[in-house]
């Protein structure tokens, strides 16, 4: 544990002085040592922490990326539309903008919605409140206002793919009235409303072969919305080793 609290310090200290290449080969390191190697993704992944400002702790985030990626891959010859909700300083639409591109070199953000608030998570409801074995990282980030980045950062990030739609303001208000048709949906805004409220959304408009990933199963109020949904629809859901629950539509 020693050594890789070591080598997460060390990648910190070279990502803060921009040290690019030196990130690139300690990550390397890290990543055969700790985890999975994918060089196509890391290279993707590295790109991303330093055009959208992400550190790199922690580095758990990378594996849950990862697991992201490829419950996407299946939906890339789907029609419909791809949607992000609650998107930080922009990192993981970054890769599914980026996987998307590397698809069809044509791809310039058309088709791919991102919904926030640009103001950081909304005041917790009693059903977020917090079980007694909560991870430390959602303890510390259960408050109002937590992981706001502004709208205009994440559009700097993604300025490859301009036609990326925002769709700012709290959900489920920011959605779009119409039946658009959407082949996959990450939703990441780690609270019970919010959470659920996705869910109603996008579950109906989800194409067959259709995949919805939510990132916070193990946020209290996230694992509830999850498991409450599934209930409400008749839906079964996975989770994978990086806590994500996954829909599947059939």
């Amino acid at each position: 544990m020693e050594r890789k609290k070591e080598l997460e310090d060390r990648l910190y200290e070279y990502y803060a002085k921009r040290m690019r290449s030196r990130v690139t080969s300690l990550f390397a390191e890290y990543v055969a040592r700790y985890s999975e190697p994918d060089p196509r993704f890391d290279e993707a992944y590295i790109e991303g922490l330093f055009i959208t400002g992400t550190p790199p702790k922690p580095m758990r985030r990378r594996d849950r990326f990862r697991r992201l990626l490829q419950e996407f891959e299946p939906t890339l010859t789907l029609e419909g539309r791809v949607a992000e909700c609650g998107c930080a300083s922009g990192l993981s639409s970054f890769l599914l903008c980026s996987r998307l591109r590397r698809h069809d070199a044509r791809f310039d953000g058309d088709g791919y919605e991102i919904y926030d608030s640009f103001q950081g998570l909304s005041e917790p409801q009693p059903e977020d409140a917090l079980a007694p074995d909560a991870d430390q990282l959602v303890a510390q980030s259960l408050h109002a206002g937590k992981f706001a980045f502004p709208i205009e950062r994440v559009q700097h990030a993604l300025a490859a793919f301009p036609r990326v739609s925002y769709g700012p303001g709290w959900i489920p208000e920011a959605f779009p009235s119409d039946d658009r048709p959407y082949r996959f949906a990450h939703v990441d805004v780690d609270l019970y409303q919010p959470t659920k409220a996705s869910f109603e959304y996008f579950w109906p408009r989800l194409l067959p072969g259709g995949v919805m990933v939510c990132d916070d199963y193990n946020w209290s109020g996230a694992k509830r919305a999850v498991e409450e949904f599934a209930a409400s629809v008749g839906a079964s859901f996975t989770v994978t080793p990086n806590t994500q629950a996954v829909f599947r539509k059939t």
